[in-house]
């Protein structure tokens, strides 16, 4: 995975026709500008990147370019192919998400910025710099393909986050456990202490879609259960106002479907 999305993370529910999304999560920014096309001449709204399937999905693109050290991503020449990859299920609905997370993902202007109180430092960027989709109701067989950005593919090669894909192919139902899933893969590979946050802590980390504290902690129990069945060596305790991680005994291995 690239930093971009393991230090903030996309939305986890669809934010609707918005003009820009954004979250913060301590000095660092996301800001997503959804992209247009024009239909019957008319302007339509590709809409934003959400969800386990966006998740999923940029993982996968994602490894792929690190394995083969290329920015060029083949998609297969079809949507039904490209699930037989992932190893997903082949239904009309599950292909149709699929085209439409992919478009929304490679369409989309993102914006990350860092300030602190000596520096501010920013980036306009986009996972894509061309892509290839197929159109779900054309019947048409295509070579689907992306060619991930200069600046996503530079950073992927020399800042890779690794991450069992195993595990988050079996979360990928679950946005918030595959976010809560990268973070602890990704905080405790080198932790020493056991790592104790409050829910408000953690909420902004994974859960800034949530309003309320109260709300997240609740959901955030849930994933948690769903995180403990692909990294069983995973210990965590609950307090009353947040939650203990304490350092692995082992880091996530391949684990079965879910």
């Amino acid at each position: 995975m690239a930093r971009l999305f393991v230090v903030t993370n996309l939305p986890l529910r669809d934010p609707g026709d918005v003009p820009v999304w954004s979250r913060v999560n301590g000095d660092a920014a996301l800001t997503i500008q959804q992209s247009y096309y024009r239909e019957n001449g008319k302007l339509k709204p590709t809409g934003y990147p959400y969800g386990a399937t966006a998740r999923w999905l940029l993982l996968c693109v994602f490894s792929s370019a690190v394995r083969q050290q290329a920015p060029v991503v083949s998609l297969g020449n079809s949507a039904t192919e490209f699930l037989r990859e992932l190893g997903m299920p082949r239904d009309g609905r599950r292909m149709r998400a699929v085209n439409d997370q992919l478009s929304r993902l490679f369409s989309a202007s993102i914006r990350f910025s860092f300030r602190n109180r000596q520096l501010i430092t920013g980036s306009n960027l986009s996972v894509a710099s061309d892509f290839m989709l197929w159109r779900h109701d054309s019947g048409t067989r295509a070579h689907g393909y992306v060619v991930l950005s200069e600046s996503v593919f530079n950073d992927l090669i020399q800042h890779p986050i690794p991450l069992d894909s195993g595990a988050v192919r079996a979360l990928r139902d679950s946005p918030l456990a595959i976010d809560l899933f990268v973070f602890l893969s990704f905080r405790l590979r080198s932790q020493i202490q056991p790592l104790k946050l409050s829910w408000v802590a953690l909420q902004k980390q994974v859960g800034a879609d949530f309003t309320e504290t109260k709300e997240f902690s609740r959901y955030a129990r849930r994933a948690m259960r769903r995180v403990h069945s692909v990294w069983p060596s995973l210990k965590t305790e609950f307090f009353r106002g947040g939650v203990t991680f304490f350092p692995p005994t082992q880091l996530p291995v391949k684990m079965q479907k879910y």
